[in-house]
């Protein structure tokens, strides 16, 4: 820890590496505006270590060994990779090492410091590896939890399959840790610079965003010898992070708040023409001064002493005009800019798009390993057509067009799923979340571009897909759509991690399940129950996947051969099996609430149900939701019976929800079977509907005078309506749940419930996508927030911090 160097130092010619510091300190020795700071070298790393060698047989000897590890044996590789970061996460550093860090620390005048990974090595191991940054408060304690959070990284399993696969020792690989300033920014983006055009991306606030996939940034393209603006593209920008101040616990997730940027910002350049001109300059004098080809990551921060904002460079990377990437910028996920080619490698870098909670932090989050959002080197095993008998996917990463919920059984045993259809919100995307497994959607060509058998290894985090490739690792150059955040595979025990605490809160915070198997699990959290139990998965494996057409033609002819009241053998043990699978929630969560909510049958998710239906020309609505039951009640009485025999098994706590309502006619339809079954006699019972189509915004006052006791927004469905986008088009992420429409329509529905006395709840991914909304749920008086098992303890953070905040400005306006 005695070797640490600050960039505006004076590296010379004999400095050994040239990495991202030694261009960096050149620049800032040649004027240039470089954000200062001090670098850890690679050694240090090793030097904790051996520090935790002393105490630990797996670390001792690790810089001079290979671990006696087959990295072709994924659950082994897996599992040491586990044990190595857990252990580096929970090492202790030498008391003197503290001392060392507040010493460099007190140097720096911003709360909060940005610490950059960078490998420092001869020669790259692979293609530009992508480590990510971490943000702490600028005190030695939580910056040396912030690089041990750093450290982890290295022994990711992806990576050690990595270096194995290059011929690498682990004592070959330097990983050095940069360590800047962070104040705020006013905008910030990246530069590809090529003798012709130079590309700059950019948004408003921190690059977060962009490097996330959570905003579409501007684009502008320069000609860098005269300045001028080739081209130029408006992004689409809606959220941006600012700074916490940090207290002594802060934790990396709290230094960072996504806010909603203004209308304003969203429709406007987040550069002006002087910004461009500046940032063209610089590039204009680096290709004189190193090369025409480079990358460079740049920040606009406000100027204490001046009103000019002040332009800095934060990262550099220089590269050979053959495209060979000398040294990777690091940014904090992953930036869509083509690094050129290596050894004949594609590597075009696309961003997915994010779709799981606390996918920002990744194996960041209190030790969790970002390794377990990957399958590793996991072969794959396509699937184009509905299988004729049991698959056998243990191991396999499941390659096809799309899932089908009858494919739920075979899942459970996959590593994986890949589907070149379907968005974030469709059943491939719900059953891998509740799995655990990871998963990546909308991949084009997908079941073309990999091949049976193939060695793969997929980051459902990032929404990216790696092939082997002789003896390094290929992205598939695709845009991708990642679905699951950082989970264990259930065979890996998870990270000693700090206990959730349970905290009272105003607002109920309750789960999203579909499977009995999941359960036991859950109802052991802290939450209040389960604010949607979905139904199709249990009644598609109930009923065997087998068109309905044929139980209701069964159904039929034993009414006619019994000519009694009593339900036919079909009906009844449907009913029965129904009902027992409901009765493991209820017994599960007692006394806590479960509201179930009947079948929403969308023909193209589950197209062996009704194969005697005339094809839907548009089955993202078709006959769906409350529709299907005004045409054929038949399903929905059996689930109103299975209903009310969980009631008369004891369990008070069932309440249900009818799916995709259209009309008040079509919810007095169905209260009026409700109230035949007689699931109304129970005086805990409620009737709630989903508020997922545009009439119920506008009539739930009738809605209510019609006998709705409650309502939860569906969020996914009501935005593709509100929006006009596809929730299913794959590739894409329209789904904006906080466009200024969408925000006005939820703002209406909670404050409309508020004021007529029912409760109002939300249970699609929005409160997950964008924490910031839950602040506002929570101002407006949301009842409920209902989430899948990963973002529960997310979103309850979320919640408690927006009603601290609340309380605060109360306690403020009241002068207390």
């Amino acid at each position: 820890m005695d070797n640490l160097y600050w960039l505006d130092q004076s590296l010379g010619e004999n400095f050994p590496y040239r990495d991202q510091a030694f261009y960096l300190s050149q620049l800032h020795h040649h004027g240039y505006p470089v954000v200062n700071g001090f670098v850890l070298p690679g050694d240090v790393l090793w030097q904790y270590i051996e520090v935790l060698g002393e105490s630990e047989v797996l670390l001792a000897d690790l810089h001079d060994s290979d671990l006696h590890l087959d990295v072709h044996q994924p659950r082994q590789l897996r599992d040491v990779a586990q044990r190595l970061r857990r252990r580096i996460l929970q090492g202790s550093p030498p008391a003197f090492w503290l001392e060392a860090l507040t010493e460099q620390l007190q140097k720096i005048s911003t709360p909060l410091v940005i610490l950059q990974p960078f490998l420092q090595h001869e020669r790259l191991p692979s293609p530009a590896e992508i480590l990510e940054t971490v943000v702490c408060p600028a005190q030695s304690e939580a910056m040396m939890a912030g690089l041990k959070q750093v450290w982890g990284q290295l022994f990711r399993a992806h990576h050690l399959f990595c270096w194995r696969q290059t011929g690498l020792k682990l004592s070959q690989v330097n990983l050095a840790v940069l360590v800047q300033p962070l104040g705020e920014a006013i905008a910030s983006g990246t530069v590809v610079a090529q003798p012709e055009q130079l590309f700059i991306e950019s948004t408003w606030g921190f690059p977060f965003t962009i490097d996330r996939g959570e905003v579409l940034p501007d684009r502008y393209t320069i000609h860098p010898q005269t300045g001028l603006i080739l081209k130029q593209q408006l992004g689409s920008k809606n959220r941006g992070y600012r700074l916490n101040l940090p207290s002594r616990e802060s934790s990396p997730l709290e230094c960072l708040t996504p806010y909603l940027l203004s209308p304003s910002q969203q429709q406007s350049y987040s550069l002006t023409k002087e910004d461009l001109a500046l940032l063209s300059q610089i590039c204009k004098q680096l290709q004189k001064m190193i090369m025409p080809h480079f990358g460079l990551t740049w920040q606009i921060s406000p100027s204490g002493n001046s009103h000019v904002p002040h332009l800095a460079i934060t990262n550099f990377t220089p590269q050979v005009s053959q495209g060979r990437v000398l040294n990777s910028l690091v940014p904090l996920r992953g930036v869509g800019v083509a690094r050129g080619e290596a050894r004949g490698v594609a590597q075009v870098m696309v961003a997915g798009v994010p779709s799981s909670a606390g996918s920002l932090w990744g194996g960041s989050d209190h030790g969790r390993a970002a390794e377990n959002a990957e399958t590793e080197g996991t072969e794959s095993l396509h699937l184009t057509q509905r299988p004729t008998q049991p698959l056998s996917l243990s191991g396999k990463i499941l390659v096809a067009e799309i899932v089908l919920p009858e494919w739920l059984p075979f899942l459970r045993q996959a590593a994986g799923i890949i589907t070149e259809q379907g968005g974030m919100t469709s059943h491939g995307a719900i059953i891998a979340r509740e799995l655990g497994i990871p998963a990546v959607v909308g991949v084009a060509a997908a079941t073309q571009l990999i091949q049976t058998g193939e060695d793969l290894t997929l980051d459902g985090d990032q929404g990216i897909i790696y092939r082997q490739s002789g003896n390094v690792l290929e992205r598939l150059p695709k845009k991708l759509v990642p679905l699951t955040e950082n989970l264990l595979p259930p065979e890996i025990s998870p990270a000693p991690k700090e206990p959730w605490k349970s905290l009272i809160n105003g607002t109920k915070l309750m789960v999203n399940l579909s499977q009995p198997q999941k359960v036991g699990t859950a109802a052991q959290l802290p939450i209040d129950g389960v604010g949607l139990l979905r139904s199709e998965l249990i009644l598609s494996e109930i009923l065997h996947n087998n068109h309905l057409d044929s139980f209701q033609e069964i159904n039929r002819l034993g009414f006619i051969a019994n000519q009694t009241n009593q339900l036919p053998l079909v009906a009844q043990k449907v009913i029965n099996n129904l009902a027992d699978q409901i009765t493991e929630f209820t017994a599960a969560f007692a006394p806590r609430p479960v509201f179930y909510r009947s079948a929403d049958w969308r023909s193209a998710e589950f197209p062996t149900l009704y194969t005697q239906e005339p094809p839907e020309a548009n089955p993202v609505l078709g006959r769906r939701g409350t529709l299907r039951y005004t045409l054929d009640p038949q399903l929905f009485d059996w689930e109103l019976a299975a209903l009310r025999e969980v009631q008369q098994r004891g369990y008070n706590n069932i309440s249900l929800l009818l799916p995709f309502v259209r009309t008040v006619e079509e919810f007095s339809f169905c209260r009026q079977r409700v109230q035949a079954v007689g699931l109304s006699a129970q005086p805990q019972f409620q009737l709630w509907i989903m508020a997922e189509v545009p009439s119920v915004v506008f009539l739930l006052e009738d809605y209510v005078k019609a006998g709705v006791q409650g309502i939860s927004i569906g969020s996914n469905d009501l935005t593709q309506l509100i929006l006009g986008i596809d929730r299913d088009l794959g590739g894409v992420d329209l789904l904006n749940a906080i466009h200024p429409a969408m925000v006005a329509v939820m703002q209406q529905l909670v404050t409309t419930a508020k004021k007529l006395d029912i409760p109002c709840s939300i249970c699609g991914q929005a409160p997950v996508n964008y924490p910031e909304l839950v602040e506002q749920l929570v101002l407006w008086g949301i009842t409920s927030i209902s989430v899948d098992v990963p973002a529960l303890e997310q979103v309850q953070r979320s919640i408690n911090q927006a009603e601290q905040k609340l309380l605060l400005n109360l306690a403020r306006d009241l002068n207390l």
